[in-house]
């Protein structure tokens, strides 16, 4: 192979520095990932032990819900769901969205006897663990809560 001459020498040496900090600008962020779902499977791990009040303590430890009276609203929620749709029989995540590096949306579907709810939560990094900071009202339908393109992926849009 013929050497390089200058140009490509140093069009080599940029391509270089810029993979570089590229990879080191990763690492700086890949540490606190790892455990990013943590509150939510904690959460539901805990529904399916010991009930409602728990996944909902496990969800907002440590986050700006934890002793709200919208923590309750939500376990009241889930109460009165279960009385209509039977027991709890596990859940799905259906599509995780990364607005920014320290937040995460995800869409969940709950799984109980007699038929699903769907629901969202806003996971936050303020530092080096994951929190809930917010959990949406859960909805008896998907149109209630995903966004039309989880809905529909295929969908065509029309024009004339």
């Amino acid at each position: 192979m013929p050497p390089l001459g200058p140009k490509a020498s140093c069009l080599v040496r940029m391509l270089l520095i810029l993979c570089f900090i590229t990879v080191l600008q990763g690492e700086t962020h890949a540490a606190p990932m790892t455990d990013e779902m943590g509150p939510i499977s904690n959460g539901f791990s805990a529904y399916d032990f010991k009930g409602p009040g728990s996944a909902v303590g496990e969800w907002v430890k440590g986050g700006p819900l934890e002793g709200t009276e919208a923590a309750r609203e939500r376990i009241n929620s889930l109460e009165e769901i279960q009385n209509t749709y039977g027991s709890f029989k596990g859940y799905e995540i259906i599509a995780i969205g990364n607005p920014t590096q320290d937040s995460r949306v995800v869409f969940v579907e709950i799984k109980f006897d007699k038929g699903p709810q769907y629901g969202r939560f806003l996971l936050y990094l303020p530092k080096d663990k994951w929190i809930v900071s917010n959990i949406s009202r859960f909805e008896p339908t998907p149109e209630g809560m995903l966004p039309e393109f989880l809905l529909f992926p295929n969908k065509r849009i029309l024009t004339r």
